[in-house]
């Protein structure tokens, strides 16, 4: 490898050290293996915009990602310079890095991105010698990445869908034909590009000299004279110059290789390969989900495969639109859409509970005949975790038994109902979300666009609807949640022309088979304490803190119902939080008004955690005055500013962000409710402390803001401090520094407000 310069070393140190922050994780999908480059001892695999690396000699698997110094999210395809011993990485928003796994380093490249340029897609990437050749929708760019900078960028008035470069000259194929450009001539001069043929390659690649191009053959294009010949009769859907010493690329059917001299060697085979690459006499494949896989030559010459398919665990797709946490900290996820700006998700159901995730079968349309995707809501039976059920924005309802499919229910055998009855294809149209159990383990769920919009699947396995004529075939129904009297509350998403967005609350008095003494009211217009009205055009979220107060996530920003039992007078407010400006002055501002609020999670210690659409995440203190922490992927490595669900497990203290981008997790530090703590709470280790113990003794368990004593049998204090993130430690020292004898000492805590204690031992042996 090339000794690295100077500047792009630096540059390199300042990448890597960009987000040295060990509290965040990205929990990217590394299931759909799509393009593999052997470096080195490792071999490199893109999945799903994300990357990881495996050795072969140790099986060691590392991931790449924000969190550990690359610059962006969504790869969307990698290329190898073997002088320089690189990878280049495209981002789908055009951003670069250049990874040298050597130096564990990575040096970003955002010139194209920030250009001026009003199109700034890259198509494709080829890399010779130690420039790499961008085809992009205006042009090629050249890009030297020894020096990290580009030297040229030529628009030559068509988009290109791939380019490389040879003996002088680059060739770029476009839709309209190839088109080739001396560099010794002026080619930033549009008139300098010279027509070359009609021929339309999808991939051109230099290899040793020669160029190789595929469009329905292998084709062969001679850089000293410009002539075309067939290299091999293969319509290749990959080709790669990865390997100085071979050029692989091939079909589902056939692979072709071609060595440094020009001889081509064919192998035949059945292997839906995404993509191929040899090393050492070793061909590495991208297959899909099947993941990376290791394939030899058997005695025949055919590839077959050594081993079992590489894949990571984690989410099956980076989809995390629906997000809840079970009492038992299992974070529930639902990757789909209520489909109204016509995006499809294919069906992804998972959970991460342990640090591990399990997905659950997705290949669920092979047993019902019809589409599986955009779903809304995922809720787990409270009485049996294996027993899942599921909602689709489209196809109704469905169960599932140890992530496995069970049944699904729609307007024909079931209590839903479908917006077209009368269409031959009425099953597509049972457009469901807002799944939750109530304390009774009855499942609701809300049927958008029909009549009747609540629908219930009672303990029994019985149906029941729950009519409320305010909202009656509204279109876009997506969260619910009940308080502590027990009332449903849900939300209807999106104004239209003839729909508010708004919020209901359904008194059904505990009796959901008998609807005389339902009660119910629908607000749309959102009149806060200070008489100020609003009528939001979005309802993203809805949560219920600690307190019992229900937050409303709208594009205004947050709303509170501090008193849920007055919601259906007519003397109800809204509260908007004030949030002092401690200017001097008595003015305030409204808690973060005029943010899109698209999700809401409250932690133990009554914290609100709000994700925005396009400002990051915000965390507000339980008094939701103080902003503690607002998080954007400027200052952060969060992945992306649109956040669509959020969860908090106050066992383990992480945040999970669902975004457009998938799915992060931060460790915040484990919280508890800041007014309740008992002696069984407390968990105290090590203890005993024996002689040969150097460290400090954790104290668990603590509520937030909690005072902390240590104190001797004789109720000396010997140190105190406050409970910061659930816990507190003690060095096993006085005040004043000096190591404590042997002893029994107790800890005694007490909430902030000083109404709730706990007392603990620990015994010191010296």
């Amino acid at each position: 490898m090339r000794k690295l310069t100077a500047l792009l070393f630096a540059a390199l140190l300042t990448a890597t050290t960009a987000w040295a922050d060990n509290r965040w994780n990205y929990y990217g999908a590394y299931h759909n293996a799509l393009q593999s480059i052997p470096v080195g001892d490792l071999v490199f695999t893109l999945c799903d915009g994300s990357i990881f690396s495996y050795s072969p000699a140790d099986s060691e698997v590392r991931t790449y990602d924000k969190t550990t110094g690359l610059s962006d999210v969504n790869i969307r395809q990698m290329a190898y310079c073997d002088e320089l011993g690189c990878l280049v990485l495209l981002y789908a928003n055009s951003n670069i890095d250049i990874l040298y796994p050597e130096e564990s380093g990575v040096v970003n490249i955002p010139q194209y991105m920030n250009s001026s340029l009003a199109d700034k897609t890259i198509n494709d990437v080829s890399i010779v010698g130690t420039d790499a050749y961008l085809a992009t929708n205006v042009g090629v760019a050249v890009l030297n990445l020894e020096r990290g900078e580009f030297s040229n960028t030529y628009q030559i008035g068509r988009a290109v869908k791939t380019c490389t470069f040879a003996a002088g000259k680059i060739y770029a194929s476009t839709t309209s034909g190839l088109f080739v450009g001396d560099t010794d001539d002026n080619l930033l001069d549009i008139t300098k590009w010279q027509a070359a043929g009609n021929a339309v390659y999808n991939i051109m690649r230099t290899f040793n000299g020669r160029i190789y191009a595929a469009a329905g053959t292998l084709s062969e294009i001679d850089p000293a004279t410009g002539e075309t010949s067939q290299a091999a009769a293969v319509n290749a859907t990959y080709l790669n110059a990865d390997n100085a010493s071979r050029l692989i690329c091939g079909n589902a059917s056939i692979t072709i290789s071609i060595d440094a001299e020009g001889n081509v060697s064919t192998i035949s085979g059945n292997n839906t390969f995404k993509y191929l690459s040899l090393a050492g006499g070793t061909y590495w494949a991208s297959c899909g989900f099947e993941g990376l896989r290791r394939y030899k030559t058997d005695a025949s010459g055919m590839l077959e495969a050594d081993g079992n398919g590489i894949t990571l665990n984690s989410p099956i797709r980076n989809y995390c639109a629906f997000m809840n946490i079970t009492p038992s900290n299992r974070v529930l996820v639902a990757g789909g859409t209520l489909n109204y700006n016509q995006l499809n998700y294919d069906g992804t159901l998972y959970y991460y509970e342990n640090n591990r995730f399990f997905n659950f079968e997705d290949s669920v349309s092979n047993y019902t005949g019809i589409v599986y995707r955009n779903l809304t809501g995922i809720a787990e039976d409270p009485d049996d975790p294996t027993h899942h059920f599921a909602t689709s924005g489209e196809t109704g309802l469905y169960e599932f038994r140890n992530g496995r499919y069970v049944e699904h229910y729609d307007h024909r055998n079931s209590g839903l109902s479908t917006v077209l009855p009368q269409s031959s294809h009425s099953y597509m149209y049972v457009r469901t979300g807002g799944l939750r159990y109530d304390n009774d383990g009855n499942l609701w769920m809300l049927n958008d666009e029909v009549d009747t919009v609540v629908k219930v699947r009672l303990k029994d396995g019985s149906w029941k609807g729950i009519y409320v004529s305010e909202v009656a075939k509204y279109p876009t129904f997506d969260h619910l949640l009940f308080d502590r009297a027990g009332r449903a509350w849900f939300t209807q998403r999106r104004t239209t022309s003839s729909h508010h967005a708004g919020i209901v609350c359904l008194d059904y008095n505990g009796t959901i088979t008998n609807t005389a003494d339902d009660k119910s009211f629908y607000r749309y217009n959102f009149v806060n304490q200070d008489g100020t009205s609003y009528t939001p055009n979005t309802i993203n979220s809805l949560a219920i803190d600690n307190d019992g107060y229900i937050w409303v996530g709208t594009v205004e920003g947050p709303f509170v119902i501090t008193d849920p039992d007055n919601f259906m007078d007519g003397s109800f407010r809204f509260t908007q939080v004030k949030v002092p400006r401690n200017d001097g002055t008595d003015n305030a501002d409204y808690l973060l008004t005029g943010v899109s609020i698209t999700a809401i999670a409250v932690d133990g210690a009554n914290r609100k955690w709000f994700g925005t659409n396009g400002n990051g995440v915000y965390l507000i203190s339980a008094d939701n005055i103080e902003t503690i922490y607002h998080f954007t992927t400027e200052n952060s490595p969060l992945v992306s500013d649109n956040i669509l669900s959020l969860a908090v497990n106050n066992a383990t203290g992480e945040v999970m962000i669902g975004t457009d981008a998938g799915l992060m997790g931060y460790q915040a530090g484990k919280t508890a409710n800041p007014n309740k703590v008992k002696d069984k709470d407390l968990k105290i280790y090590p203890n005993p402390v024996r002689p040969d113990f150097y460290g400090d003794v954790t104290i668990e368990g603590l509520p937030y803001g909690a005072e902390v004593k240590i104190t001797t049998a004789g109720g000396q204090v010997v140190k105190s401090g406050t409970s910061i993130s659930g816990e507190y430690k003690w060095d096993v020292k006085d005040a004043g520094g000096n190591s404590v004898g042997s002893g029994v000492y107790y800890v005694l805590v007490s909430t902030s407000d000083g109404k709730h204690g706990a007392r603990g031992r620990i015994v010191v042996v010296r």
